[in-house]
């Protein structure tokens, strides 16, 4: 049995509830890269920290815009606002993952999604890095 063969399995669908940012990298790197199965459960789970920290991103634009910077803490002292530190926390766990995964600086995929050749353009028009 050929061992690449075991370890790599076809695509599998798209995550339910992915929001936008999430299905985007999902698609791009579905799209270019060849996974093993581990790349594919990781993929997942980045997509969705992904999406996670653009909801802490928008619940922290909207701190940055009503100037709460600052908030009660548990002895009604003044304490920054946690949101700085958990999107700290979950960028750095993104990072974590995106490590894990393991992907070459290169696509494994052209186009046409086959092993091999020149990768010309993503799926959405990006022009991928050569």
């Amino acid at each position: 049995m050929n061992p690449r063969a075991f370890n790599e399995i076809t695509e599998p669908p798209i995550p339910p509830n992915l929001k936008a940012s999430g299905k985007r990298f999902w698609l791009q790197t579905a799209d270019n890269y060849v996974l093993r199965v581990d790349q594919w459960v990781l993929l997942k789970q980045v997509c969705r920290q992904i999406d996670l920290i653009d909801q802490l991103q928008g619940e922290i634009d909207h701190m940055i815009e009503s100037e709460e910077f600052i908030v009660r803490g548990s002895m009604n002292q003044d304490v920054a606002n946690p949101l700085m530190g958990e999107i700290r926390s979950q960028r750095l766990a993104l990072a974590t993952m995106l490590k894990q995964m393991n992907l070459p600086p290169e696509p494994t995929k052209n186009v046409k999604g086959e092993e091999g050749g020149e990768p010309k353009q993503g799926r959405f028009g990006l022009r991928l890095a050569q």
